[in-house]
């Protein structure tokens, strides 16, 4: 793996991590249970009332719910596009 691809995996994982806390903080503040899931959609889905500002964004939740996802595995790296 070169070291474009080693940043991207890395972008994409922590903007996963730091997009799955904040939805899990918004889904306590507002009482809903959630499961333990990396999933970003189901989260935004069970607190879809309360986050409809976030919405939009759903697409791009997905990328990075499978970027974070499988990219540590041999063979899957991120690409630029999905980085940003």
């Amino acid at each position: 793996m070169d070291t474009g691809h080693a940043l991207y995996d890395a972008v994409c994982f922590h903007a996963q991590q730091c997009l799955e806390k904040y939805l899990n903080a918004l889904l306590q503040e507002n009482g809903t249970i959630f499961p333990r899931t990396h999933n970003l959609v189901e989260l935004l889905d069970l607190g879809e009332q309360e986050m409809t500002e976030l919405l939009p964004f759903a697409s791009d939740m997905n990328t990075l719910t499978r970027e974070a996802v499988e990219v540590p595995y041999p063979g899957k790296s991120a690409e630029e596009e999905e980085a940003r």
